[in-house]
């Protein structure tokens, strides 16, 4: 039976059912609730399938970044707020909380903080110092601010592919898209090609949960490359986000 002639099945994993399930569990994943009480802070939180968990986001520049971890296939995990460190700096001790903690596919961890750019020249000393810090303990500090988080065209294609993320991809789906780029002869097919054999539906959610995958800053057309990723570790892990870095914040 062909992809394109049997129903997938919806997962029920919608934003409400994910509270719950994290409300029932021991909260092992966080320090402290990131969600500080502010009349002037836009905050929310962002129902993650990757995470199984509601996210907290403080800003809208959190929640474009947790969009960017969620569907960055090489990104393995992410959590808010991991933890609190005393550092000190210039005969002070500050206090720090980074904003995100990531693991990638291969178990390394980064501390990232989110951060607008006009707020980052009068911290570019204070970051290079923590970054050192961090680098002791082998773990990487990165900044993403709205330069690297907003672009309109990304974020358009992030929010189709959100609508199809909880459909099952199921491992005879797999095999069925490895056959179909093993008879096509190359690694990659357009859109176009693709919508020949299954349902747009399916390509959709075979993009949103990593068994394809395509470049997403650029808009999705009958004529995007798509690339197979059934094989984990290839050379189509992708990271949808580039980053800032000392000494170069």
């Amino acid at each position: 039976m062909s992809v394109k002639n049997k129903r997938l099945i919806v997962q029920k994993l919608s934003g409400i059912s994910i509270l719950k399930r994290s409300l029932a569990e021991k909260n092992n994943y966080r320090v402290r609730n990131p969600v500080t009480p502010s009349r002037m802070t836009v905050r929310g939180q962002f129902p993650s399938k990757k995470m199984q968990r509601m996210i907290a986001w403080e800003s809208q520049l959190e929640r474009r970044a947790c969009y960017l971890f969620e569907f960055s296939s090489n990104i393995l995990s992410f959590k808010e707020q991991p933890e609190r460190f005393s550092i000190p700096f210039q005969s002070e001790i500050k206090r720090y909380t980074p904003d995100f903690e990531i693991i990638n596919q291969f178990g390394e961890i980064s501390y990232c903080e989110i951060k607008p750019l006009n707020k980052l020249i009068n911290l570019k000393d204070y970051f290079n110092h923590v970054a050192l810090y961090f680098l002791k303990q082998n773990i990487d500090f990165i900044v993403l601010t709205d330069k690297e988080l907003i672009n309109p065209i990304r974020e358009h294609n992030l929010l189709i592919l959100r609508q199809f993320q909880n459909l099952e991809i199921t491992r005879e789906d797999q095999l069925s898209l490895n056959e179909a780029y093993a008879r096509s002869n190359c690694n990659s097919m357009t859109l176009k090609d693709l919508a020949c054999f299954y349902e747009m539906e399916f390509i959709y959610s075979a993009i949103a949960n990593g068994y394809l995958v395509c470049d997403l800053n650029d808009e999705l057309t009958s004529n995007t490359f798509i690339f197979s990723n059934i094989k984990k570790g290839n050379v189509y892990e992708t990271c949808l986000f580039q980053y800032r870095s000392a000494p170069d914040f």
